[in-house]
């Protein structure tokens, strides 16, 4: 996944996204090895355009251990101090003061930093009269290694560091997610045998899930409202009708920058949620116009007369609707900033919606040939028969109106105090029904249900000073029941599936755990 910074407002940019990359060694590749790989890997995504943020994980830090022996110090008739106040003289960067010219001021400055083994075992600890030099190397004991952290990752049972890839800011996640997924593939052709690359978490995959949904709901409802409209109306004008959906949606993503609104989970569940509302006032004007066109009425006059007659409902029908979303832009707290996303996406599809079908669409219907200047039907021609197809579905629909809905109707207005009295009735019985329940039928709400996630980790807190050797074989029981797990499944699912296991990878890590920023001594994941 490439998630944003944490301290980040979830109203701008929510969740999207965080690419965990494990660099799995061979057995016999060395932690230092492994890890100044990793710092290459890691340096070299930071390189690329637009990428600010990237970390490694899993991996100790370097440190640098000075070990003297007092009877080193005897013999050469050294203090510890001493050895500390000479290590501290010669292993810093000095500033040397600064040269004026007439081009300009020369700042000096003397590097003396010392950053590794060898650069410690040359530092001078005293100079005799006759010009030898006693040098740290010649007392102390120096190790170039890591800290005495017990942190480190098993990834599919070989050692392990992980690169965890941020989306700082305005970054477009999926473009993050494309030009590192590009740059991996190039750099791991260049890694020595025994250093492989394998992306290990993505969750910008949520984000591109998300908008699949949106698109495939979106071309679905269009086909879907196409359909329906062909089979009473003309062609030309079911088409119009139907491209109010797509012609809302991006007028409201024009308007995202402004708002301060992304294209991310929570603004893709809100088009998904008003779809279905986004066609309903282009559907009335579209009928109604149609109407006035089957009358053989001037087309620009139908357009306009039709529109002016249904204005008035289907505005104020958008405005309550518009209604019933604003108080969620004013929300407060952490879940105001979710629902304010979810609001404004979906008032500006709304608002949008009403533009499209009260100025767009009059406008292009208003230029379509009146149905007689097509000319008489030649029998038995394709044009023919969808127009007699056309009136037996236009009769049916009429004969149910007129011969069962418009008497239930009138049955209904006769009624209308028990029918009112039978509404309040039920409606009682529904928020009875969501407030208390009948025994088994009680309703249970959750806005974020649980849903099934991709991965499944374990984590092991002991308390503190407990030996890493225990908390790694309590770790390791995880681990050694996450393989019986993928061998009862590949047993179970390997056939049906061409042969691909249920179970991808195993990553078991001591000191950090793999999906988060904390960690301690006695902490572990698998």
């Amino acid at each position: 996944t490439f998630p944003e910074e944490t301290e980040k407002p979830i109203v701008s940019h929510v969740d999207i996204k965080r690419t965990v990359l494990q660099i799995a060694a061979s057995a016999d590749a060395s932690e230092r090895s492994l890890k100044v790989f990793g710092e290459r890997i890691r340096d070299s995504i930071t390189s690329l355009p637009d990428i600010t943020q990237v970390e490694l994980k899993n991996a100790r830090d370097y440190e640098i251990s000075i070990e003297v022996a007092e009877e080193d110090l005897r013999r050469f008739g050294l203090t510890f101090d001493e050895v500390v106040a000479a290590v501290r003289r010669g292993s810093l960067d000095r500033p040397g003061g600064s040269i004026k010219t007439s081009g300009g001021e020369i700042l000096l400055r003397t590097k003396g930093q010392a950053y590794t083994g060898p650069d410690f075992e040359q530092i001078v600890l005293r100079t005799e009269s006759d010009g030898t030099r006693l040098l740290l190397s010649d007392v102390a004991t120096i190790v170039d290694a890591f800290d005495d952290d017990d942190r480190y990752a098993i990834f599919d049972g070989k050692p392990a560091v992980s690169i965890t890839t941020y989306r700082v800011g305005d970054q477009k996640v999926l473009d993050l997610v494309d030009a590192v997924t590009a740059h991996l593939a190039q750099l791991e052709e260049t890694l020595p045998a025994g250093i492989d690359l394998t992306i290990w978490e993505n969750s910008a995959k949520t984000l591109r899930d998300r908008l699949d949904i949106l698109i495939n709901n979106g071309i679905s409802g269009f086909i879907l409202v196409f359909i329906v409209l062909a089979l009473f109306l003309r062609l030309k004008l079911a088409v119009w009708v139907s491209i109010g959906v797509p012609l809302s949606i991006l007028g409201a993503l024009f308007v995202f920058p402004t708002a301060g609104v992304s294209i991310d989970v929570i603004s893709l569940f809100a088009f998904i949620m008003v779809l279905g509302l986004l066609v309903d006032d282009a559907v009335v004007v579209g009928e109604n116009v149609h109407r006035h066109q089957e009358n053989a009425e001037d087309p620009l006059e139908a357009a306009i007369t039709g529109t002016r007659e249904v204005s008035i409902p289907v505005i104020f029908g958008v405005l309550t609707t518009i209604a019933a979303f604003a108080p969620m832009i004013l929300a407060p707290g952490t879940m105001g900033q979710i629902f304010s996303v979810i609001g404004l996406s979906a008032v500006f599809c709304l608002i949008f919606s009403v533009i499209e079908s009260q100025l767009v669409l009059p406008a292009h219907l208003g230029h379509m040939k009146p149905t007689e200047a097509d000319g008489p039907l030649r029998a038995g021609s394709i044009k023919a028969r969808w127009k007699s197809f056309q009136s037996r579905m236009a009769a049916s629909l009429n004969g149910l109106a007129y011969n069962r809905y418009r008497p239930l109707l009138d049955r209904a207005l006769a009624n209308r105090y028990s029918v009112i009295a039978g509404g309040i009735g039920i409606l009682l019985i529904a928020f009875a029904t969501v407030a208390f329940g009948f025994g088994a039928a009680k309703m249970n709400f959750s806005f974020f249900p649980p849903i099934e996630s991709d991965y499944v980790t374990a984590s092991i807190t002991m308390p503190q000073g407990t030996p890493v050797e225990a908390t790694e074989r309590a770790a390791r029981e995880l681990v050694e029941a996450a393989y019986r797990t993928k061998q009862l499944l590949d047993d179970e699912w390997l056939e049906r599936y061409d042969g691909q296991s249920l179970v991808k990878h195993i990553l078991f890590s001591v000191g950090q755990q793999p999906n988060s920023g904390g960690g301690g001594p006695g902490d572990s994941a698998a």
